[in-house]
């Protein structure tokens, strides 16, 4: 990758990582916990995610390198699902993420509760990721197919 994209990259606040995560979606796949929640959930079954700064600041293309280094064990199904905490409100770092995992054929999910603010940001974010997307299991959870849309 050149340099000049690499410096405009936004780096996203990632929680935590799971390698081989087998209940964030279809097939075995790696679930990104990004950091921060607008919502307090009783519920909430990572409530350590909540915090913003609670987790390592990580470089689109670094997260996509990791990520493709599982793919041999996706099988048909399998991907990536970004979970949280609250996967939009980092909605650039999401935008700049989905066309990496294209790139190297990774389907992925966002898993979201959709209680964020529409920003101006977070639609431009999700009106993009949407391009890639070929089925919406509900209004929850996307999925998208390992191939780029003819556009």
């Amino acid at each position: 990758m050149n340099e000049d994209r690499m410096d405009k990259m936004k780096k996203g606040i990632v929680h935590s990582f799971e390698s081989l995560a087998a209940v964030d979606g279809e097939g075995l796949r790696c679930a990104v916990f990004l950091a921060g929640c607008p919502l307090r959930c009783v519920y909430c079954h990572n409530p350590d995610t909540w915090a913003i700064g609670n987790g390592v600041e990580t470089d689109p293309e670094e997260l996509a390198r990791k990520i493709a280094r599982y793919r041999p064990y996706f099988g048909s199904d399998g991907g990536v699902t970004f979970s949280g905490g609250e996967p939009l409100l980092q909605a650039e770092f999401l935008r700049q993420m989905i066309p990496l995992l294209a790139e190297r054929g990774i389907g992925y999910v966002i898993d979201t509760s959709g209680g964020v603010p529409l920003s101006e940001e977070v639609n431009a974010s999700w009106m993009w990721c949407r391009r890639f997307m070929t089925s919406c299991a509900s209004a929850l959870r996307c999925i998208r197919k390992r191939r780029l849309p003819s556009l």
